[in-house]
C-alpha cells in the first residue's frame, strides 16, 4: 500500500501592524494639487545597487540639488555612471565627484545633475509643527517587480502617528501609516500644503520580516522619515534639529518610535519595556497597546497579546487593525469562530483590507467551509489583483474541491506575481501529480528545491513521482535526501523502504519500514507493507503478525479500504 503525495497546511497571512488613520485634517491644498507637487519634484535615483527615490529641492543655473537617503546612494562610487531620471522621463547624469553626506549618525545625502531644463523645485515646510493625526501624502518610485517590470510613481495619502521630541537612530523622528514600498526610500513626504517636510527612508514591506517563520508576514505599517528641520540644521553646521530640544524629557511618541525600532530588530522584550512607557505616559494610547499586541504575539504569548488588542479598541472602538490582530491571533490559537467574528468586525470598517478577507478565508478554510473560502479569497484578489498568497490559498482550496484546472490557474497566477514562490510550484506538482501528470510534476518539485534546498516534502514527493514512472533508484534517491533533511519524516521511510522491495532489497526495506514504525508506531500502512516484504521473503509468521496489527490499526483509524485491503493480504497466507 503505498502512501501517495499530500499537500502542506495552507500558508496563513501574518498579523499586521498597520495604523489606523485618525480623522482627516482639511488641507489648505486639494489632493490631486499635491499630487502634482510630489509627481513634479520627486526623482528616481538609479544606482549600480538598488535604485531608490530623491527631492529636488534647489537650482542654482543648470545644476539642480537633489535630497535622498544616505543608503540609496551607498553603492554610487565616484567615476562610476548614475543617473536621476526626472518627471518627463529625462535621465541625467548624477556628479558623483561631488555627493554631500553628513556622517553616519544621519540618513541624508545630496547628490547634483545638470540639465538646460526647467523643473520644479520643492518648497521647505516645518516639521516642528507636525502633530500626531495629521495628514502627510509620501511619494517615491517602487522597485520593479515581476507583477509590475516599471517603476511607477507612488503617491499617497496617510497620518502621522508619532512626531518624535528628538531624533533617535540616523536621525529619523517622523511616523506615518501610508502604505510604502521598497525603492521609495529617499522619497519626499509633503504636508497639507504641499510643502516638504520629511525625507522617507524606511518602507513598511521593507521591514516585514518580523520573525523567522517564513510564512508570518509583518506590515508594520511603521514609516519613517526625517524631519526636513534636521536637514536644514545640519546645512546650517548645527548637529541637530535647531528646532528640538535634545535635552527635555522624552515623551510617550518617543518611546512608542523607539519601541517599534526594538521590534524591526526583533529585540521584543526592548520592545515591550519601550511601550510600557510610552503607556504609562499615556494611558490611551491605542497604537502603543496594538503594537505591544503584536510584540506579545510574536513571543507567542497570545493571551497578552489579545488582551492588548482589547484595550487598544476599547480606546478607539474603530481599529480596524486591532480587531485583525486579534482576529489573527485567534486563529493561531485554532478559536476559528472568534478569529472570523474579529476579521469580520476589521471588514465592516475598512471593507479595502484585503489581509482581512484573505485571513477570513483561511480561517473558512480550516473549518472545512470551503465556498466561503473561495469567496473570501475573491475578495482579496478583487483589491489587490498582486496578492501572490490569495491566489495560492485560492489555487489550494480548488485542489480539495478537485478542481484541478483552477487550481492549477491559480498556482501558475501565484507563481507570475512571485517566481520564488516555492509552495506555489510545490502545490501545482502535487495537484499535477494527482491528474497523474507526472514529468510535470517533477519540473514542478525540482523548482520549489532549485528555490529551496531544504525542501524535505518537495523531495519526498518528487520521489513519489518517480515511483509513479516506475524510477525506483532516482524515487530512493530522492526519499533518502528528504529523510536526510527531516530524519522524522515517516512517510520517506515507509516509501524508500516499498522502492526497495519493488527492486528486491528485502532487507533494505524492512530496515526503512521499521524506522517508520519506530517514529509512529501508529503506522498502519508501514505495518502492512512490511508484512508484504515479509511474505515475500517467505517469512510468514512475522508476516502475519503485521497484517493483524495493521488490520487493527486500520480498523481503529476508521479506514475501511485499508482495513479490507490488509484482511485480503492476510488470507492470501499460506494456512
Amino acid at each position: 500500500m503505498f502512501k501517495t503525495s499530500h499537500l502542506p497546511a495552507v500558508i496563513f497571512g501574518a498579523v499586521t501592524t498597520m495604523i489606523v488613520q485618525s480623522q482627516p485634517v482639511f488641507a489648505s491644498l486639494s489632493a490631486d494639487q499635491i499630487g502634482d507637487i510630489a509627481e513634479n519634484i520627486t526623482v528616481r535615483i538609479l544606482t549600480p545597487a538598488s535604485p531608490g527615490s530623491g527631492i529636488i529641492i534647489g537650482r542654482n543655473g543648470n545644476t539642480y540639488t537633489v535630497l535622498t537617503a544616505r543608503h540609496v546612494i551607498a553603492g554610487i562610487v565616484a567615476g562610476e555612471e548614475s543617473d536621476v531620471e526626472t518627471s518627463d522621463g529625462e535621465l541625467h547624469a548624477i556628479n558623483t565627484r561631488n555627493i554631500k553626506t553628513f556622517g553616519e549618525k544621519w540618513d541624508l545625502a545630496v547628490v547634483e545633475f545638470t540639465s538646460d531644463k526647467s523643473y520644479q523645485v520643492g518648497q521647505m515646510g516645518d516639521s516642528s509643527t507636525l502633530k500626531r493625526g495629521q495628514m502627510v501624502y509620501v511619494a517615491g518610485f517602487p522597485i520593479a517587480t515581476a507583477a509590475m517590470n516599471i517603476s511607477l510613481l507612488n503617491f499617497t495619502k496617510g497620518n502621522l502617528t508619532a512626531v518624535t521630541s528628538r531624533a533617535f537612530e540616523n536621525g529619523y523622528g517622523l511616523v506615518y501609516d501610508n502604505t510604502t514600498l521598497p525603492g521609495m526610500s529617499g522619497g519626499v513626504v509633503l504636508d497639507e500644503n504641499g510643502k516638504i517636510v520629511g525625507v522617507h527612508g524606511r518602507a513598511d514591506a521593507e521591514n516585514s520580516k518580523a520573525t523567522d517563520d517564513p510564512n508570518i508576514r509583518m506590515k508594520t505599517g511603521f514609516n519613517l522619515a526625517i524631519p526636513i528641520n534636521s536637514y536644514l540644521g545640519l546645512t546650517n553646521q548645527l548637529a541637530f534639529n535647531p528646532n528640538i530640544n535634545q535635552n527635555s524629557a522624552l515623551k510617550a511618541d518617543d518611546y512608542y518610535t523607539q519601541a517599534n525600532q526594538k521590534y524591526d530588530q526583533k529585540d521584543y522584550q526592548g520592545a515591550i519595556s519601550l511601550f510600557n512607557q510610552a503607556i504609562a505616559l499615556n494611558s490611551n494610547y491605542d497604537k502603543a497597546y496594538n503594537d505591544r499586541g503584536n510584540t506579545y504575539f510574536y513571543l507567542q504569548k497570545y493571551q497578552e497579546a489579545i488582551a492588548d488588542y482589547t484595550q487598544a479598541i476599547a480606546i478607539n472602538p474603530q481599529y480596524a487593525e486591532a480587531y485583525y490582530n486579534r482576529g489573527t491571533t485567534y486563529y493561531y490559537l485554532q478559536k476559528y469562530p472568534e478569529a472570523i467574528a474579529n476579521f469580520n468586525r476589521a471588514i465592516a470598517i475598512n471593507p479595502q483590507s484585503a489581509e482581512a478577507y484573505y485571513n477570513r478565508g483561511t480561517a473558512y478554510y480550516d473549518l472545512q467551509k470551503y465556498p466561503e473560502a473561495i469567496a473570501d479569497f475573491n475578495r482579496a484578489i478583487a483589491i489587490n489583483p498582486q496578492y501572490a498568497d490569495a491566489y495560492y490559498n485560492r489555487g489550494t482550496t480548488y485542489y480539495y474541491l478537485q478542481k484541478y484546472p483552477e487550481a492549477i490557474a491559480d498556482f501558475n497566477r501565484a507563481i507570475a506575481i512571485n517566481p520564488q514562490y516555492a509552495d506555489a510550484y510545490y502545490n501545482r506538482g502535487v495537484t499535477y501529480a494527482d491528474l497523474q501528470k507526472y514529468q510535470e510534476a517533477i519540473a514542478d518539485y525540482t523548482q520549489a528545491i532549485a528555490i529551496n534546498p531544504q525542501y524535505a516534502d518537495a523531495y519526498y514527493n518528487r520521489g513519489t513521482a518517480y515511483y509513479d514512472l516506475q524510477k525506483y533508484p532516482e524515487a530512493i534517491a530522492d526519499y533518502t535526501q528528504a529523510i536526510a533533511i527531516n530524519p522524522q519524516l515517516d512517510l520517506a521511510y515507509n516509501n524508500r523502504g516499498w522502492a526497495y522491495n519493488n527492486l528486491q532489497k528485502y532487507p533494505e526495506a524492512i530496515a526503512d519500514y521499521n524506522r517508520a514504525i519506530a517514529i509512529n508506531p501508529q503506522y498502519a500502512d508501514a505495518y502492512n507493507n512490511r508484512g508484504i516484504t515479509y511474505y515475500n521473503l517467505q517469512k510468514y509468521p512475522e508476516a502475519r503478525r503485521d497484517f493483524n496489527q495493521a488490520a487493527n490499526l486500520f480498523l481503529q483509524q476508521g479506514n475501511n479500504t485499508g482495513y479490507q485491503q490488509t484482511m485480503n493480504n492476510l488470507n492470501q497466507l499460506p494456512r
